[in-house]
């Protein structure tokens, strides 16, 4: 097996890119193709739109990197669906429609969402536990208001060693 853990799957950016295109290629193959449609049933394609543009959205949120990477293939995604139905209007058993842009639109929200998931679910196994949290700076007992400490709270073990190191007792609700 190529890989010998699923981390190095995740960051391996060329296979997410290779598999972004080849999925970006397979829906602009069905949508410019006359006869891709369900039989018999009008609306039922706009729950095709959102899975094919899903699709496509999905690894391209992996294929990126940093938000301006995000941003751009975003943007290149919604742009594709727009353009695609625009392409609609010529093409024989074809209709162009808005609702159809819509459903486009909202498969890359769910697939960029998705994603985010995903790798919000890796970081957290990774890692065993969720990632940390700052929450509100707050001045040490005694000393002047330029010196502040930033707890991070994950867990009551957390909560304890903080409220040891400011003297006090920690919080019941945690």
């Amino acid at each position: 097996m190529p890989f010998a853990n699923l981390d190095s799957v995740v960051k391996n950016r060329l296979l997410w890119r290779t598999l972004w295109l080849a999925t970006t290629l397979a829906v602009t193959v069905a949508y410019v193709s006359p006869i891709f449609r369900p039989p018999g049933q009008h609306h039922a394609d706009k729950f095709t739109h959102v899975v094919a543009f899903g699709a496509i959205a999905f690894p391209a949120y992996f294929a990126a990197k940093g938000l301006p990477g995000h941003l751009i293939l975003t943007t290149f995604n919604l742009l594709l669906g727009v353009g695609l139905e625009l392409r609609q209007i010529g093409i024989p058993g074809r209709e162009f429609s808005v609702l159809d842009i819509g459903a486009n639109g909202l498969g890359v929200l769910s697939g960029l969402t998705l994603g985010v998931g995903v790798s919000a679910l890796l970081r957290r196994n990774q890692t065993g536990h969720r990632p940390q949290r700052r929450v509100a700076a707050f001045t040490l007992p005694g000393r002047t208001s330029s010196m502040s400490a930033w707890p991070r709270f994950d867990r009551d073990e957390n909560a304890i060693s903080v409220a040891r190191h400011v003297g006090t007792r920690p919080p019941e609700c945690l």
